[in-house]
C-alpha cells in the first residue's frame, strides 16, 4: 500500500509541475504578444507640453515631451507639431501640417478633425493617394461642421534626428458660410511609441487649436 501511495503522490506532483509549466509557457505566450502586437501596450502615458503656442519661422509650433513640460529639468522632448494657413493667389487656401518625432519614435495614429467648418467639403487633403495608408476620411453622422482625417501606422520622412510627417491641405474659400468664417478649430490626437523588440508604452497625445480664416476673407 505504501508503494502505491507514493507512486500516486509522485503522480500528482509531476501533473502539478506540469500544470505550472504549462501557465508559465501561457503567461510568456501572451506577454510576448502583447508587446509585440500593433496596437496593445502594457501602458498608456500622457504626453505633456508646453502651456502656449509658439510662433517659430513663421510657423505656429507645439512641443511635446514625456517625464515632465517644458519646465521640468528631466523633461525630454520626443516630438513637436507645427502649421500656419495662408491664401494663395485666388479662392483657396493651404493649410500646412506637420508633425516630426525623435528618430527612435514611431508613430501609431494621427488623427486630425476639422470642426466648425462649413460645408467639411470645402477643405480636401492634397495627394490623398501618397501615403503608405490611405486615411480615412469622413465627415462624423452627428455633426456636419467637421471632417475627420485618420492615419493609421503613418509613415514620414526620416532625418538624422527627427522623422517628419507633413500634410497639405486645401481650402475653398468661397464655398465656406461667412457664418464659419472665424471658427476653424482643429482638433489634434496622435500616438507613438519607442521602437524595440517589445512595445511596452504608448504615448499619446490631444490638443485643439483655432485657425485664423477670417483675416483670409
Amino acid at each position: 500500500m505504501t508503494g502505491q501511495f507514493d507512486n500516486d503522490e509522485k503522480l500528482v506532483s509531476q501533473r502539478v509541475k506540469l500544470g505550472i509549466i504549462a501557465v508559465v509557457l501561457i503567461t510568456i505566450a501572451v506577454l510576448s504578444y502583447v508587446a509585440v502586437a500593433d496596437n496593445m501596450f502594457f501602458v498608456e502615458q500622457q504626453l505633456a507640453r508646453n502651456d502656449s503656442v509658439l510662433i517659430e519661422d513663421e510657423r505656429y509650433n507645439l512641443h511635446f515631451f514625456k517625464d515632465g513640460n517644458a519646465d521640468h529639468e528631466n523633461a525630454i522632448e520626443v516630438a513637436n507639431i507645427s502649421y500656419n494657413i495662408y491664401r494663395d493667389n485666388g479662392n483657396t487656401a493651404s493649410i500646412t501640417f506637420q508633425l516630426s518625432h525623435k528618430i527612435a519614435y514611431k508613430v501609431d495614429s494621427l488623427s486630425l478633425r476639422f470642426k466648425m467648418l462649413q460645408p467639411p467639403s470645402a477643405l480636401t487633403l492634397e495627394d490623398p493617394e501618397g501615403y503608405s495608408s490611405p486615411p480615412l476620411i469622413y465627415t462624423p453622422a452627428d455633426d456636419d461642421t467637421s471632417v475627420i482625417f485618420n492615419f493609421s501606422d503613418p509613415e514620414g520622412t526620416m532625418g538624422s534626428l527627427y522623422g517628419t510627417i507633413n500634410l497639405d491641405f486645401s481650402l475653398n474659400l468661397q464655398e465656406i458660410d461667412p457664418l464659419f468664417t472665424d471658427k476653424l478649430i482643429l482638433d489634434i490626437a496622435f500616438s507613438m511609441h519607442e521602437g524595440s523588440i517589445f512595445k511596452i508604452v504608448e504615448q499619446t497625445a490631444r490638443v485643439a487649436v483655432q485657425l485664423d480664416i477670417a483675416s483670409l476673407m
